[in-house]
């Protein structure tokens, strides 16, 4: 399957389910191709080190993109994404759709 076979059958998903974001495209590098808007920003101050000790342990992609200097490019997005929202670390997403129910408790905190 092509890809864009594969991201036509993503945005049919998210329409039926009423849900899909995607997540930041940019290679370890810094470069991307694509231009990302984010809207949806998430604090992950509490989780941070668990993100990245799983990006350390994914072996492939670890070796593949010079091990802990990739780590520490991904720590530098989480924390850019986080002063943008005024928090410590973040990450974000471009909303495709979303349906939410405020109804149990779920809140959004404004930028």
């Amino acid at each position: 399957m092509d890809k864009n076979t594969l991201v036509g059958f993503i945005l049919i998903g998210a329409v039926i389910v009423g849900f899909g974001i995607f997540y930041e495209p940019i290679t370890p590098s810094g470069r991307s191709y694509v231009a990302f808007k984010p809207d949806l920003y998430v604090d992950i101050e509490d989780t941070l080190e668990k993100k990245l000790n799983s990006l350390r342990e994914h072996k492939s992609e670890y070796n593949k993109f010079s091990g802990e200097d990739w780590v520490e490019g991904v720590r530098c997005r989480c924390g850019f994404r986080g002063y943008e929202i005024g928090k410590k670390f973040a990450e974000a997403f471009e909303v495709l759709r979303i349906e939410m129910d405020f109804g149990r408790g779920t809140k959004l905190i404004g930028r």
